[in-house]
């Protein structure tokens, strides 16, 4: 009501969000070293399957606001009607309200890799290895998610598709199956007392 302290207020800190949200995660990993003559190889992966289940809404509760526009006397609006009259009349000014959203998420990721440390000779060591990652856009297991196209080359372009409409992945993005990521490193020894050390790698994030 303007003018006077709102009722119902959430305490600072909290606001107007009701949240519920679980998360499990499935990982199963494995790990491998090996020592044979100069070459120290390892590799390993990582899978994990992963699950959110979220139930939110934005103003959940609602809010009502009221400016006394609809008590104001009509033979002469200004500085007539009351913020407190006009919830007695059951007109409010403004009203907010949200939508309950529901998601159940589901994705998977699997990476893997492969090392090489070898010891070319008593002053060269090379480190060689190759890293893979397959991170999968989530979907959503009832379909409940929406995309607007904006690509302009896109044939969809200016539409909203909905997941599990068929023109796009369920996930409504392109699975990016390419991140090979190649490792380099060296260490050289020039003379005692002078190591010369470099190294290379590509990393998505």
């Amino acid at each position: 009501m303007t003018g006077f302290t709102s009722l119902g207020v959430a305490p600072p800190g909290f606001g107007n969000l009701p949240l519920l949200k679980s998360s499990a995660v499935w990982n199963f990993s494995d790990n491998i070293s090996m020592v044979r003559g100069r070459h120290t190889t390892k590799f390993g992966f990582d899978y994990q399957m992963i699950l959110t289940k979220t139930s939110a809404t934005l103003a959940g509760r609602g809010s009502f606001g009221f400016n006394g526009m609809f008590s104001q006397n009509p033979q002469a609006r200004p500085g007539t009607g009351s913020s407190v009259a006009d919830p007695l009349l059951g007109l409010p000014s403004t009203l907010q309200t949200g939508t309950r959203a529901m998601a159940r998420e589901h994705h998977k990721n699997l990476f893997w890799y492969f090392q090489d440390d070898w010891q070319v000779n008593s002053r060269l060591t090379l480190n060689l290895g190759v890293r893979y990652e397959l991170t999968q856009p989530l979907i959503e297991l009832d379909n409940r998610m929406v995309n607007f196209i904006l690509e302009p080359d896109d044939p969809s372009f200016g539409e909203l598709i909905l997941a599990g409409d068929g023109r796009k992945p369920r996930s409504l993005l392109h699975t990016d199956t390419n991140n090979i990521t190649p490792r380099f490193g060296l260490a050289f020894r020039v003379v005692e007392g002078l190591v010369i050390r470099g190294g290379y790698g590509i990393f998505y994030g």
